[in-house]
């Protein structure tokens, strides 16, 4: 196996021979195209990240009390709206050391659980993503639904989802290039008080409300977690979610920024709705390694001057992008209520996000 972020070096050997002289620090040494390289290079270093959780994804409301949006693949039976995509994260680590180049970690240990029921499916060799609903077009996948309760929710009905019991460990070889290792703990029973033990790795929905102190947890579960957390560890969560950074940020923004795409404009009352088409695509062709689109990124404390960043770019599961459909329907059964919103896709999570613009006085709403 090629350690590191695949750097070689061409080494030494005999004039006409086929043997290869390893330098320091190299553990296997052979030819490629006629020369001579490193192959595997010793690993000198294994640090454990002092990781607490990852976001995975964050789902928003819509707009009108009987709309519901859905993620994955419906399939001709579901009473959701037909989808055909994708629900989760992408996610790579990066080593940053001040005076020295930046190391990409390739992922290892990546395979932790079933499609879309587990995190960490390699995609290309530095990312992976983490799937919670997915479809392939061909029948196969499974989907998640979110219906509203008021016409106009606001953050009400905004959800983050996280990662509780994650364990990321980063080796380190001679010639400097980085591997993530990916696990999962029991340590903290995932935060089930009746549970002995973890089974894997564990997720929760979080609402924004509940993790910038609006309103109190009725989930034991999420109440436990949220425990545990530091005003700086709520805020880096919320700051996933792009009306919290920065806090009370104007939604107009968000035309500019790359990872919302505006796919046009929704309306719903008590007569009827309109929606826009809800197919988009991931990325022109294939992903690559060389060129990341970096849609948000999170610090977390790691060596002395070395800093370790979780990056999130668009969601894939697969190295070459297809067309994704979040299944979206709106409706209202408030009289005289009428509510027009944008709509934009989140390309870190696959996610509709509608803002509205207009809003009757006799709608419900957070």
């Amino acid at each position: 196996m090629l350690l590191g972020t695949g750097l070689t070096l061409l080494v030494g050997s005999s004039c006409g021979s086929d043997s290869c002289d390893a330098p320091a620090g190299c553990v296997r040494a052979g030819k490629s195209a006629g020369a001579c390289q490193c192959l595997e290079w010793q690993t000198v270093a294994v640090n454990t990240a002092p990781i607490k959780f990852v976001v995975v994804s964050i789902t928003y409301g819509a707009i009108g009390n009987g709309s519901v949006l859905s993620y994955g693949w419906t399939g001709p039976e579901s009473s959701l709206p037909a989808a055909a995509s994708e629900l989760g994260g992408r996610l790579r680590a990066v080593v940053r050391e001040d005076g020295a180049a930046e190391h990409t970690a390739a992922m290892v240990n990546t395979e932790l659980g079933e499609l879309g029921m587990g995190p960490l499916h390699p995609v290309t060799p530095e990312s992976a993503a983490v799937l919670l609903a997915w479809g392939d077009g061909q029948g196969s996948g499974s989907a998640w639904g979110f219906r509203n309760e008021l016409d106009v929710p606001g953050l009400s009905a905004d959800a983050i989802t996280v990662w509780v019991n994650p364990t990321l460990t980063v080796a380190t070889d001679f010639a400097g290039g980085r591997q993530a290792s990916w696990s999962w703990t029991s340590v903290g029973h995932c935060f089930w008080p009746n549970e002995l033990s973890c089974e894997g790795p564990h997720f929760l929905d979080i609402p924004v409300e509940v993790l910038d102190g609006t309103r109190s947890s009725g989930d034991t579960h999420v109440a436990e977690f949220i425990a545990t957390l530091t005003p700086a560890e709520r805020t880096a969560i919320l700051s996933y979610h792009p009306l919290y950074d920065p806090p009370g940020r104007d939604p107009a923004t968000l035309k500019s920024d790359p990872r919302f795409l505006p796919l046009g404009t929704a309306s719903v009352d008590d007569a009827g709705s309109s929606v826009p088409v809800t197919t988009w695509l991931p990325c022109q062709g294939d992903l690559s390694d060389a060129d990341v689109e970096v849609l948000h990124e999170t610090e977390i404390p790691f060596l002395g001057s070395q800093r370790l960043f979780l990056q999130h770019s668009v969601l894939s599961r697969l190295p070459t992008c297809q067309p994704q459909q979040p299944g979206i329907a709106l409706a209202t059964s408030t009289p005289g209520c009428a509510v027009a919103a944008d709509v934009y896709v989140d390309r870190a999570f696959g996610t509709l996000l509608l803002v509205a613009t207009e809003v009757a006085s006799s709608c419900t709403r957070r």
